[in-house]
């Protein structure tokens, strides 16, 4: 053996070259330590196939050990094992389902979760927010863990992720939803999940906040482009039907403001939302009340930051400048 061993690189390759038939007899029953067997599969894949290590994940399997005529040591070292033959020569550096070619049955349910869960949490150490980016078929074919997704969760990535963190996301919170996901009903049960629930926002929060951005954010812009025609309030009246005023949201679409729509919605403010007597409207009608309910853009545009013209064209002559708060004794309002 001490000779084979000596020269068992050189012997391989006579064979390769088509000198030699075969290895001399007995020389894997007799290769009790694998010293051998180790010594060719290195010279196999480093100075013959000059592999790097995805070479051996994608390309390594038994197929490719008979055509360079290793079957022998296959099978008396290693069980007929190709993951067997790669972890003597390289221990512990591949994972046996990393390989292109698992063994049949090889996954199990239990399995192919711990695998699932290993890669995230040890492998590409993925916070919430990476894994919410990248996770879907995709990612899942790259670390080979189709053939599991398909066998136990019908190909839905999300049913299998789920399976892994019960609860933890929401099939929407993906980037990677499939075609198809989203209807109506279900894009606004996630808009009042992420309002009400996740983000837990008061009406006033809401209407601070509620915009193509956050939607965006929430994940929550696809259905709103595919169903709303990309329009924020025309989703959200959907969910809380006339309970907010588009005027009311903190960002209005461009061309939002006319003059008529203007007016409207200072009169449904006075008179609806905040229900005003003539008295409180007197004390309380001034630039900086019109800024918090939303009107500062329309007034700036159409009555050049005067609250007084503003009220006077939706109530003509009803009030003189000099009733309002702002306007006793001194114009308090800086020029525009």
């Amino acid at each position: 053996m001490q000779t084979k061993a000596v020269k068992i690189e050189k012997i391989y390759q006579e064979i390769l070259d088509g000198k030699r038939s075969r290895f001399p007899a007995n020389t894997w029953k007799e290769d009790d330590n694998r010293e051998l067997s180790r010594r060719v599969t290195k010279y196999l894949i480093e100075t013959i196939l000059k592999w790097n290590e995805e070479d051996i994940k994608q390309k390594w399997n038994t197929p490719l050990i008979v055509k360079y005529r290793l079957l022998g040591a296959l099978k008396h070292s290693y069980d007929n094992s190709p993951y067997k033959m790669i972890e003597d020569l390289y221990p512990n550096r591949f994972k046996e389902w990393e390989f292109g070619m698992a063994p049949l049955n090889f996954w199990t349910e239990e399995k192919a979760l711990e695998v699932l869960k290993w890669t995230i949490e040890e492998k590409e150490r993925l916070s919430e927010e990476q894994l919410l980016k990248i996770y879907g078929k995709k990612w899942i074919k790259e670390n080979k863990l189709s053939a599991p997704l398909i066998m136990y969760w019908n190909g839905s990535p999300f049913a299998m992720i789920n399976s892994l963190y019960p609860n933890k996301f929401k099939e929407w919170e993906f980037i990677m939803t499939p075609n198809k996901f989203w209807t109506k009903d279900k894009a606004l049960a996630a808009l009042r999940w992420t309002i009400e629930e996740k983000e837990n926002l008061t009406p006033p929060q809401l209407l601070q906040v509620y915009s193509v951005k956050w939607l965006t954010n929430h994940k929550l812009i696809s259905p709103c482009k595919i169903l709303w025609d990309n329009i924020p309030y025309a989703m959200l009246n959907d969910l809380y039907p006339g309970q907010f005023k588009e005027w009311e949201l903190k960002c209005t679409p461009a061309g939002f403001w006319t003059e008529k729509k203007a007016l409207e919605a200072l009169k449904w403010t006075i008179e609806k939302k905040e229900a005003l007597t003539e008295e409180q409207l007197l004390s309380i009608y001034t630039q900086k009340w019109l800024i918090k309910h939303k009107l500062w853009t329309p007034l700036k545009r159409y009555w050049n930051g005067s609250p007084y013209e503003m009220l006077n064209d939706l109530y003509p002559n009803r009030y003189s400048k000099d009733m309002l708060k702002g306007y006793r004794g001194h114009h308090t309002y800086p020029s525009t």
